[in-house]
């Protein structure tokens, strides 16, 4: 499934993904997006929409670029953790960290980290995760 984000009509489009994975009879969806990087009031809105359409009362994980240059107070999610929270990842250029994994308390972070990448400008972060319960 793909939903298109709010944006500007001069910009290329930015959609919100899910994935649905059935493990041990549980359905575990995998959201993707990546948000705008040119305006901060389409930036805020897209994330408004996200938080919106992303069921965190479900086995639900966020991944995605969410270009929060400095902005990482407006994607705080009440009872959702995040890979970025305690310890920021440089995704970007080894500066900064618009780079984030949010995930519902069904969840475990079991490792996180960063590969590095030759093929675009961020690193790959990435979460392994173990079910609770």
């Amino acid at each position: 499934m793909a939903q298109r984000l709010p944006n500007s009509i001069i910009r290329e489009p930015r959609i919100l993904t899910r994935t649905k994975l059935y493990f041990n009879e549980q359905i575990i969806n995998i959201y993707n997006t990546h948000l705008t990087y040119a305006d901060n009031q389409y930036r805020i809105k897209q994330m408004d929409y996200v938080k919106k359409h992303v069921d965190f009362n479900s086995y639900s994980i966020l991944a995605g670029d969410f270009n929060s240059f400095k902005m990482n107070n407006k994607f705080k999610m009440e009872g959702v953790k995040c890979i970025n929270e305690n310890k920021k990842y440089k995704t970007f250029c080894e500066f900064a960290a618009p780079d984030n994994i949010f995930y519902a308390d069904f969840f475990e972070l079991k490792n996180c980290g960063l590969k590095k990448s030759s093929f675009s400008d961020h690193d790959l972060l990435y979460g392994e995760f173990f079910l609770k319960g």
